[in-house]
C-alpha cells in the first residue's frame, strides 16, 4: 500500500472509529506527512518496508532542529500509525515496538488571574450563542468541567436546584460536581430563553446543542473561548481546559485542601492535582518580587 492511501486510512479510523478532535487528527497528518516525504526520499515507498533502522535514523536527523515536545508527538504519531496498520495488515511488523519518548519539563498549566474571569464571564446575552456559551464558559470555570464532559452532559446529570452535577465514570464511579449560582443561573437563562424557543433538536437529551439542533462539539467550544479571550484583550494562549486549570487554581488559592479539589475535577491521582500547588507557589514567588523592593536588587 502506498503512503497516501495508507495515512487517508488511518485518519478515517481516528475520526470515524475512536472520534477523536479535528486538531489530533490534523497533527497526526502533519506528522504523517513529514514520515512520508523522509521514507519516500530513501525510496521506501510502502509503509511496510519501514525498518527500526529507519525510524532510529529520521528521529537522530530531527532532534538538531526539533524540541524533545515536537519528538514525543512524532513518537506518539508513528506509534499510533503503526499500532493501526498492524491491525488491518496481517503479517506485517511494527517498527515501533521500542520506539521511546524523551523526557521533558512539566509545563505548568495557562490559567486566567480572577479579573481577566471576570471578563472573560461577563457577556451581554442578546442572541442565541451568547446564552449557549455563557453557560459552556461558567459550567467549565464553576464547576471545573472537562470540556468533554460538558459536550456530553444530559438533562439527567443537571441537578441545578441542589447546585450539583452528577456524573457516572469509569468502573460506574459515582462524582458530584458543586456549580456556582452564576453557573446555574447561565444554565437557567440559556435553557429558557434559548433552547426552548429553539425548533431544532428538541427531543435530544443533550443539554448544549446549536442554533440547528446539533449537539456542540469540542471544536466548537475551542474556537468560541479563543474568539472571546482575544475580545476581551486577555492575550494568553488558552483553550477550554484553562477554565478547568483556573478554577483549580483559584479553589487552592481560596484555602481548598489538595484531596477535594482532587474530588471534585475528579483525578485518579493525587499527583495530577499537585500541579497547581506549583502555580500556586510561582504565583506567591512572582507576588514577592513585584511587592518587595529588596527581592529586586542584586
Amino acid at each position: 500500500m502506498d503512503w497516501i492511501s495508507a495515512i487517508n486510512d488511518f485518519e478515517k479510523r481516528q475520526k470515524e472509529v475512536l472520534q477523536h478532535s479535528i486538531k489530533t487528527v490534523e497533527a497526526y497528518h502533519k506528522n504523517l506527512m513529514l514520515f512520508a516525504d523522509a521514507m519516500q526520499s530513501k525510496n521506501i515507498n510502502d509503509p511496510s518496508n519501514v525498518t527500526v533502522k529507519d525510524i532510529e535514523e529520521f528521529m537522530v536527523q530531527r532532534s538538531a532542529v526539533y524540541a524533545n515536545t515536537s519528538q514525543n508527538q512524532m513518537v506518539t504519531t508513528l506509534r499510533q500509525f503503526y499500532k493501526d496498520y498492524q491491525n488491518f495488515h496481517h503479517g506485517t511488523t511494527n517498527p515501533t515496538l521500542f520506539l521511546k519518548s524523551n523526557k521533558t519539563v512539566k509545563q505548568l498549566p495557562i490559567f486566567l488571574t480572577e479579573l481577566e474571569i471576570q471578563k472573560f464571564l461577563d457577556i451581554d446575552c442578546n442572541e442565541y450563542n451568547d446564552y449557549l456559551y455563557k453557560a459552556i464558559f461558567e459550567i467549565l470555570y464553576c464547576g471545573g468541567l472537562r470540556v468533554s464532559e460538558c459536550v456530553k452532559l444530559q438533562f439527567n446529570n443537571l441537578h441545578l436546584n441542589q447546585n450539583l452535577i452528577r456524573f457516572i465514570g469509569k468502573g460506574g464511579k459515582e462524582r458530584f460536581v458543586v456549580i456556582h449560582e452564576n453557573a446555574v443561573k447561565a444554565i437557567n437563562d440559556y435553557l429558557t430563553l434559548a433552547r426552548s424557543q429553539n425548533k431544532n433538536g428538541r427531543s435530544s437529551n443533550v443539554v448544549f446543542i446549536n442554533e440547528k439542533g446539533k449537539q456542540v462539539t469540542r471544536y466548537d467550544i475551542y474556537v468560541n473561548v479563543r474568539n472571546r479571550a482575544q475580545s476581551v484583550g486577555i492575550t494568553k494562549d488558552i483553550s477550554p481546559h484553562s477554565l478547568r486549570h483556573s478554577y483549580a487554581t483559584h479553589m487552592l488559592e481560596g484555602g481548598a485542601d489538595l484531596v477535594t479539589i482532587q474530588e471534585l475535577l475528579g483525578h485518579s491521582d493525587i499527583k495530577t492535582t499537585e500541579i497547581y500547588t506549583h502555580v500556586e507557589v510561582n504565583r506567591m514567588k512572582n507576588v514577592y518580587k513585584a511587592a518587595l523592593p529588596r527581592a529586586n536588587k542584586k
